[in-house]
């Protein structure tokens, strides 16, 4: 009896230990977009019925979200919106992704402050990204978006000289915080999804099999790489050394 009373206590312990652990894996604030009901969804400042419908029935029909960027190929739902929802939900095998609470529209950004080494990437960047930038706000972290989104990658920082209200003050001084370019070699899923590859996990699968990529004839080999969205990206693709 002793033994068997022994062996339950020992299993309630390891109940208890898992139950705890997976609270602390789950960020308090945010939602599994796998889970979520509508209710769940329309708690999002501007999400309605029929955008959390939409959701919901993308959901179902893929299965499951892969990644919480996913939720941009839903009709409807632009860089603005998604700012919005990545603050308010994500993918648990991913993990939480960047989040800069919705500020409205109209509303300037202020000092927000990265990490430091921290840099937000132009052409990956969404618009919760820029808006972590000091002076960057809902409105202009749209215009960036809407700008590269109509004329391709930016080559350079310098790039932002073409869009109305960036002037040589302005983009001196985010200059610091931004870069263009993206490492195939260190990017997470997300990164690479941004730049189209809808096929990320197979990317970092293969990359971290043989140990990196040289090149981008290498990158072309994954399996299931959509040679539209490589052969637009590949002036911003470098092949560092992996650490």
């Amino acid at each position: 009896m002793r033994r068997a009373t022994t062996g339950l206590v020992a299993v309630l312990a390891m109940v208890v230990f898992m139950g705890v652990a997976s609270a602390q894996d789950k960020p308090a604030d945010r939602v599994d977009i796998n889970t979520a009901t509508a209710a769940d969804i329309m708690k999002v400042h501007g999400i309605g019925k029929k955008m959390a419908a939409r959701i919901i029935e993308y959901r179902q029909e893929k299965g499951r979200f892969e990644h919480i960027r996913d939720l941009t190929q839903i009709k409807g739902i632009g860089e603005a919106t998604f700012a919005k929802l990545v603050c308010a939900f994500y993918v648990v095998e991913e993990g939480p992704q960047t989040c800069v609470p919705y500020v409205g529209k109209g509303k300037k950004g202020g000092k927000k402050g990265l990490a430091p080494g921290q840099k937000v990437n132009l052409n990956t960047a969404t618009a919760a990204d820029l808006m972590q930038l000091n002076g960057i706000g809902q409105k202009k972290a749209q215009t960036i978006i809407e700008h590269r989104q109509k004329h391709g990658y930016f080559d350079s920082v310098k790039d932002l000289d073409d869009i109305k209200g960036f002037g040589k003050k302005t983009i001196e001084r985010l200059a610091p915080d931004l870069e263009v370019m993206v490492d195939v070699n260190k990017a997470d899923a997300t990164t690479l999804w941004a730049l189209g590859f809808t096929n990320a996990d197979e990317i970092i699968k293969l990359r971290d099999s043989v140990g990196g990529f040289a090149e981008i004839d290498d990158l072309a080999q994954v399996p299931g790489i959509d040679k539209a969205a490589l052969e637009k990206a590949e002036d911003i693709l470098v092949f560092g050394k992996r650490e």
